[in-house]
């Protein structure tokens, strides 16, 4: 939408850039090859409860997708525990992160209320699945509730990637 010199907050603000918006991101979902509930609309046309929306820069990204998290632990937990609350639950959160990952998932940290945990990295600078299980492991152990894992594809400081193959299936 800042392409298009459009200030657009909500539908009715700008229901071009809306739609665009959601045509984007269902091109986007095709793209990436992700299942039909993630889009807006089915191959038919036909609204869909999937759909997501762009983020203006990537720390917004980052704490939009911790506080996506939070929500589904916290509602996990409450399921599990109905006598305690959402606050208890935030309390036992962490979420977790390679020590070469942009200072942006520490600050959606605190701003979310979520503890974080930086995860030292492989002698190629990336982020490596038994680290990260382990550290999962310990957390747990501790009555923690793992939540949110920041992967890095080419950090600001020195372009490394996590292995995101090892990542996923833990995750």
């Amino acid at each position: 939408s800042y392409g298009l010199a459009c200030e657009h907050y909500a539908w009715i603000g700008s229901p071009a850039c809306s739609e665009l918006e959601t045509v984007v991101m269902d091109w986007m979902g095709k793209a990436l090859n992700l299942p039909k509930a993630f889009l807006s609309r089915d191959g038919a046309g036909k609204p869909q409860n999937g759909g997501g929306v762009i983020q203006s820069t990537a720390s917004e990204a980052i704490l939009i997708s911790l506080l996506a998290a939070r929500k589904k632990a916290t509602k996990k937990f409450q399921i599990k525990h109905p006598d305690l609350t959402a606050q208890d639950a935030v309390a036992k959160l962490v979420a977790y992160a390679s020590e070469h990952a942009h200072h942006a998932y520490l600050k959606a940290g605190v701003i979310a209320g979520v503890r974080t945990r930086t995860l030292p990295t492989d002698e190629e600078f990336s982020l490596r699945g038994d680290s990260l299980k382990s550290a999962m492991k310990e957390d747990i152990k501790a009555g923690l509730i793992p939540c949110f894992v920041c992967a890095t594809t080419g950090t600001t400081s020195i372009c490394s990637f996590d292995n995101l193959a090892e990542i996923g299936l833990i995750c």
